[in-house]
């Protein structure tokens, strides 16, 4: 699916629904009864997926602020990305984060160095 893989390859970016229906090269009404049968979610939908996964995987692998991480997977705003994220995940991305800290072996985090 064309718009599927463009909208993964940019959901960084700011993107609309005519930009999908001219990569599809289908009407707007079509390409959201398409894709949904397809993908199981309207193009809208997938492209917040997108940029929610992008954003838990920098949550994990970065110590980017939340509003940071927001710009960067396509947000203008971090209050819509977090609305988002917990729409997805039940959790805000803050609390994400500090469930999702990987702890070093055994299992606790190293003393804080002593003054």
């Amino acid at each position: 699916n064309l718009a599927r893989e463009y909208i993964r390859d940019h959901c960084n970016e700011p993107l609309s629904l005519e930009d999908f229906t001219e990569i599809a090269h289908l009407s707007r009404h079509h390409l959201i009864r398409v894709f949904a049968g397809q993908i199981g979610m309207s193009p809208y939908k997938y492209l917040h997926l997108c940029r929610v996964n992008r954003g838990q995987h920098l949550l994990k692998t970065t110590d980017m602020t939340v509003s940071q991480i927001a710009y960067a997977v396509g947000y203008n705003d971090p209050i819509l990305f977090t609305r988002h994220f917990k729409a997805f995940h039940d959790v805000t991305p803050t609390d994400y984060r500090r469930e999702n800290i990987l702890l070093p072996a055994g299992g606790n985090l190293p003393s804080p160095p002593r003054p």
